[in-house]
């Protein structure tokens, strides 16, 4: 999106190869940037790394970005460090071709935790029941859109097009309200899909890899809060009887199937059998509960 806007309005786009803050911070000074757009572990980083304070950052007045929730710290950081920096967000999906809400300035200094405000005429977006049923404000649903911009289908799945897209809109698999002024805010995900550093995890596609392994009799994959990436990936293992498996060899077997960032940064081994819930799907509310608790009292 920020490539073909830079086209479009005819200004240079800086790109790097591969992430580095300190190397990000010389070139906004080198090219005199005028806007940094990055996930927000990208922008955490440039936040925390020793340079920036030390880097001629003048010509910097907007730092934008998406890919999954910015912590609301954040957005005060970005005041204290860059304050004459804008700061700004947005939210959409691959499916609405990035295309959902936004949200900058004084707006987003007050309201950290939304990702703003549709564009009627561009964008309609409601809140729905499971039923389907638009919810009133402060009520929370799950979120759906519609625009110009939405896909037309998925490519060969009609089924999966049929479950997400209803009379034009979509349905995003997020969880969320809408307050009295209009502005959105995400409480949570439908979708069983974890969001590290920006880039979008399928626990199933885990899940599936870790089921392939001799020792695992029952597996569930979920997220758990980090601080640096917004979310890390957790699995819950529980093994057949008399095998053995350390959390090293799991994560080794995952990362010989998947991309590396896909491999549980922690595997919890349970001695029973995982907790499921009427409908027969493992409870991973109670999962990624217990996850946490773990991972707090460890360290």
């Amino acid at each position: 999106t920020m490539q073909f806007l830079s086209y479009r309005a005819g200004r240079k786009l800086v790109l790097m190869y591969k992430w580095n803050a300190e190397m990000a911070l010389e070139l906004a000074e080198r090219e005199e940037l005028t806007t940094i757009e990055g996930v927000p572990t990208m922008i955490g980083e440039i936040l925390n790394s020793p340079d920036l304070h030390s880097r001629d950052l003048s010509t910097v007045t907007k730092i934008g970005g998406g890919g999954s929730a910015r912590p609301p710290e954040h957005v005060k950081l970005l005041q204290e460090h860059l304050p004459q920096a804008v700061p700004g967000t947005g939210y959409g999906m691959t499916e609405t071709n990035a295309i959902g809400t936004t949200i900058g300035g004084d707006d987003y200094i007050g309201r950290p935790n939304s990702v703003g405000r549709p564009s009627p005429p561009l964008v309609s977006l409601e809140i729905r029941d499971e039923e389907g049923n638009i919810l009133g404000t402060n009520e929370d649903g799950e979120i759906c859109m519609k625009s110009a911009a939405n896909m037309r289908c998925y490519w060969n799945k009609p089924e999966a097009t049929e479950e997400t897209l209803i009379d034009g809109w979509m349905r995003s698999g997020d969880i969320g309200h809408i307050d009295e002024e209009g502005f959105v805010f995400i409480t949570g995900r439908a979708k069983d899909i974890i969001i590290r550093g920006g880039e979008n995890i399928a626990c199933g596609e885990i899940e599936y890899v870790l089921y392939e392994h001799p020792a695992v009799n029952e597996a569930a994959v979920h997220g758990a809060p980090d601080d640096r990436l917004g979310e890390i990936v957790c699995a819950t293992v529980y093994l057949k009887q008399g095998a053995d498996a350390s959390e090293a060899e799991i994560q080794e077997h995952v990362r010989s199937k998947l991309a590396a960032f896909k491999a549980p940064s922690h595997v919890l081994f349970v001695d029973e059998p995982l907790p499921r819930i009427a409908s027969g799907k493992f409870d991973k509310v109670t999962l990624q509960k217990r996850a946490i608790d773990w991972l707090q009292a460890s360290s």
